[in-house]
């Protein structure tokens, strides 16, 4: 099992946190690895899809890559980390599509609608 955090509902104020894996050929043979507020909370191969329970309100989602040579892109992983604020809504669901930049300098985490 790859989901490390928020998998039991906090309370009444939680919203759902969907995050999907792009099922492209870039990047597919890598992990990554989604924090939520420093904490480690799930790990995705390509293709794969969590729902987290995260308490409404202002959070830092953060991604980055998992593992060792092609998969740390040949650079120290903790710069090819990426950051972004987020808001949680209780009650609510947000969708986060993640991705491996085209650059390959990253992974990006970004809002989608369904």
């Amino acid at each position: 099992d790859r989901l490390f955090a928020y998998q039991q509902p906090s309370g009444s104020s939680d919203g759902t946190l969907l995050l999907i894996r792009d099922s492209g050929a870039l990047g597919s043979g890598c992990r990554v690895v989604i924090y939520i507020d420093d904490v480690r909370a799930a790990s995705f191969s390509s293709s794969e899809k969590a729902s987290l329970n995260i308490p409404a309100g202002r959070h830092i989602l953060a991604s980055g890559p998992t593992g060792n040579g092609l998969c740390g892109m040949g650079k120290g992983k903790e710069s090819m980390k990426r950051s972004i604020a987020i808001e949680i809504k209780a009650q609510h669901t947000s969708v986060y599509r993640i991705a491996v930049a085209m650059s390959g300098a990253g992974i990006d985490v970004m809002p989608v609608s369904l």
